[in-house]
């Protein structure tokens, strides 16, 4: 939006240069005429300076929230990377339970007798 009223402003700024029909005016209705164009490309000029003014007061005070977002996309990657560690540690967990449930089948004290008793 700001880049578009800036272009404007370029495109009025060039009419109002290239506008030089007041040099070459011959008739007092030329010149009214000129200056109209002139008071109309002024106008316009203006208008596109009030848009700017408006565009950046509007940037000025969304600045805030742009920075509230930008904290809270921080928080939420933080909270992912959380999510992320903890479902590592729930793999890890159940990893650990399988092995120590084939610990315990292989090293119980019944498996442990029947071993003995084999050897015997």
């Amino acid at each position: 939006m700001e880049i578009e009223i800036i272009e404007k402003v370029k495109l009025l700024r060039e009419a109002l240069l290239k506008n030089s029909k007041i040099k070459e005016v011959k008739s007092k209705e030329q010149l009214m005429l000129a200056n109209e164009e002139v008071g109309l490309l002024i106008m316009s000029f203006q208008a596109a300076q009030e848009e700017l003014k408006e565009a950046m007061r509007f940037k000025l005070e969304l600045k805030p929230y742009q920075q509230k977002l930008s904290q809270a996309k921080e928080e939420l990657y933080q909270r992912q990377e959380v999510k992320d560690y903890l479902e590592a540690l729930k793999v890890a967990n159940s990893l650990l339970k399988e092995i120590n449930d084939e610990l315990f089948t292989e090293f119980s004290p019944l498996s442990f007798g029947q071993s003995l008793w084999r050897s015997k």
